[in-house]
């Protein structure tokens, strides 16, 4: 059993690989639980497509990021149909020079909010999908009015962090980039709340982080766009004094 004492969160899984000239691959995914509203799976971890990426019919080598699109929408249409009447969709490289392929985003807006429900499905550079991350969730909701614009989120994120790290002895770095890239609504305490994404970068990485802005990490803080209150990488709340 994944969860013998503490309650589960996430139940982490191996697939294993089912070519007997490779038998030794193998990929990992994990599954949010006990809702199963969100799940990843990374079928290959690096530059070097294997024997675990997962074929589409008729799809070939993509040569850059148009074909790639055409390729995962085909895997999304077979796999995950419900997302053809997305708002928005994007297609972005995944590494510098698109090492690790390629991967297209589908996202729900609601009176310019993101929504919830997310799906990502990446392409590696032969054509295979190399992960797949699904996110379940409404697609439309009534929220409260943001009170809070771009720039009041981004001071109370500069703020919110310059008390955390004067609390520890240290200070605000330089050269640290804050920017509000768009508004989510977020689910806490049984209430969906509409919150800022706001990205933390350092010169050249804030493209990337504005690409990620409404996937996980420690370079995303959330603002309550009501309420003003931070939360930082790890989406704990955080006071500016």
């Amino acid at each position: 059993q994944p969860c013998t004492v503490a309650p589960c969160r996430n139940v982490i899984f191996t697939l294993l690989s089912r070519d007997k000239a490779h038998p030794e691959a193998f990929s990992n995914g994990s599954l949010s639980w006990p809702d199963r509203n969100h799940l990843n799976v990374l079928l290959e971890d690096s530059d070097r497509p294997s024997v675990m990426g997962y074929p589409v019919a008729g799809a070939k080598a993509p040569a850059g990021g148009e074909e790639a699109y055409q390729v995962a929408r085909s895997y999304m249409r077979e796999h995950y149909p419900w997302a053809r009447d997305t708002d928005v969709h994007s297609t972005y490289p995944v590494g510098e020079k698109a090492e690790l392929g390629w991967m297209t985003s589908w996202r729900w807006l609601d009176n310019d909010v993101l929504m919830p429900r997310m799906l990502d499905v990446q392409v590696d550079r032969t054509g295979r999908i190399s992960q797949v991350d699904v996110t379940l969730g409404p697609t439309n909701l009534t929220l409260d009015r943001a009170q809070l614009d771009a720039g009041q989120a981004e001071k109370a994120v500069r703020e919110a962090m310059a008390a955390q790290l004067r609390a520890r002895g240290g200070e605000f770095p330089a050269g640290l980039e804050v920017r509000a890239i768009t508004l989510k609504a977020v689910e806490r305490k049984h209430t969906w709340r509409p919150e800022w994404l706001v990205g933390l970068s350092t010169g050249s990485d804030g493209q990337a982080a504005a690409g990620r802005a409404d996937s996980a990490g420690t370079n995303i803080w959330r603002v309550d766009a009501v309420s003003g209150q931070v939360y930082d990488g790890t989406d704990r709340p955080v006071k500016a004094g």
